[in-house]
């Protein structure tokens, strides 16, 4: 089974969820259940005129293809390029087949959430302090105080950080407690030794390292996987999986076994590692639904964004030959980009390219001009690539060869009058743009280039 580059020895940090002020819940459920249904009736609205909108293009450009192909076969001489008026209806066409695409991919990822969670319930438990329910086996939805042993919602943590600048809400402790303290390390075991899972985790991944403690951290891990906790269950999944834990057998059956409880029980890292184990079963359909549950979460957990990156790569190599994949691709790796996840841009700009060079060569354009959609690809290719030599990120050989395919490609033809027999030279600001002569450099300037050029 392949690991992910999840940490053992992370601590949960995660941003406040919604954070309720007010407690009648019937009222917030039927507010919410309202609003659910209006965005719902916008969007069909908005998928209508989608669908009215593309139709009326695709027959307008159907039209002018069918008109210039038949010239063409009583001339006997290739079609003429299409003129800008088309070529701006072809992107406009691509742009709300994206959207379409966009709001299919919000409706599938919606019931299979909904089917996961009528599948598998959360668990929860209501907030000591504002009774806002919590997910007590997705760790990223509340903080665990060691100081006083409770659990608390991410809202309750920073309001009182905000308001009185205490780091704990129930003992107003103005620090944040640390293990170097003997007396509350003694007391923490006393917590753990008495059956508290959520003790019993913090003080597996705290003491990694710790000499005196190797012997109790298998213990503590297993007590705290027994009591059904789904943090616990995924680091005893990755435990059973490298082996680098004293004490814990390396076993892929108990590693699987693990995972899949993990994941049932919602632990976003846990799901997206359980889906290897699905794929390496052949179970493509289970490992797309599961990487899914993951990517939706909205979780800061490694797990989610590493599942966006992976549904990006499931719709561009998996299902490329489907409808409307590429797009599906392009919003997941949107996505993960937005989170952080540095690679994924490298595969929009690469999407980006690919889909203009399609439009382009439909009406007779061997290249990317007028929409600067290779400008665009090549600067962003260019600042993930930075981006992840910065952050010490290693890039696969396919991501190193997309910056070289891309500056190939933009190198070949002009970017103007699509000269490709013609000596070229490059832009001198953001040397993506090539040209043939200074005449079509000024001209691409005049038609959009310098809204994108820069150095």
């Amino acid at each position: 089974m392949t690991t992910s580059p999840t940490s053992s020895a992370e601590i949960p940090v995660q941003m406040p969820t919604r954070h309720a002020k007010d407690n009648n819940d019937t009222k917030c459920t039927h507010k919410a259940t309202i609003s659910t249904a209006k965005s719902q009736v916008v969007k069909d609205t908005r998928l209508e005129r989608i669908d009215e909108e593309i139709n009326a293009i695709s027959a307008e450009i159907l039209g002018y293809l069918q008109h210039k192909m038949a010239e063409a076969q009583r001339s006997k001489v290739p079609p003429p390029m299409s003129p800008p008026a088309i070529l701006a209806k072809e992107m406009r066409l691509a742009q709300l087949r994206e959207e379409r695409e966009t709001f299919a991919e919000e409706r599938r990822v919606s019931a299979a959430v909904a089917a996961f969670h009528e599948e598998h319930p959360r668990q929860t438990e209501g907030c000591p302090l504002c009774t806002e329910p919590i997910h007590i086996n997705e760790w990223s939805h509340f903080a665990y105080m060691p100081c006083c042993h409770q659990i608390t919602c991410h809202g309750c943590l920073q309001q009182c950080a905000r308001e009185e600048g205490k780091s704990c809400p129930f003992c107003k402790r103005e620090e944040s407690v640390s293990l170097a303290d003997e007396e509350r390390l003694a007391t923490m075991i006393t917590e753990a030794d008495s059956g508290n899972k959520f003790a019993q985790l913090l003080l597996f991944q705290c003491t990694q390292g710790i000499p005196e403690f190797e012997e109790k951290r298998p213990q503590w891990l297993l007590d705290s996987a027994e009591q059904g906790y789904g943090r616990a269950l995924f680091r005893l999944g990755m435990a059973h999986t490298d082996g680098e834990v004293a004490g814990i057998e390396t076993c892929p059956t108990k590693a699987r076994n693990c995972l899949r409880r993990s994941a049932e029980l919602g632990d976003v890292d846990g799901q997206y590692n359980y889906n290897y184990a699905l794929i390496q079963e052949g179970d493509v359909r289970a490992s797309k639904e599961m990487l899914t549950v993951a990517a939706a979460s909205g979780s800061q957990e490694q797990g989610c964004v590493l599942a966006q990156h992976a549904l990006g790569v499931h719709y561009l190599c998996t299902e490329q030959d489907k409808l409307g994949s590429r797009a599906r691709a392009k919003y997941w790796f949107e996505l993960a980009a937005e989170h952080g996840y540095r690679k994924s841009s490298l595969y929009v700009a690469l999407i980006l390219a690919d889909s203009a060079g399609k439009r382009y060569e439909l009406h007779g354009c061997p290249c990317y001009a007028g929409d600067a959609s290779m400008t665009r690809s090549i600067k962003l290719a260019r600042e993930a690539i930075e981006a992840c030599k910065e952050a010490g990120d290693e890039l696969s050989v396919k991501e190193s060869n997309i910056m070289q395919d891309l500056e190939t490609r933009a190198g070949s033809f002009c970017a103007f009058c699509y000269a490709s027999d013609k000596k070229l030279m490059s832009c001198g600001r953001c040397k993506t743009s090539h040209y043939c002569s200074k005449e079509c450099q000024i001209s691409h300037r005049k038609i959009g280039h310098k809204l994108v050029c820069k150095k």
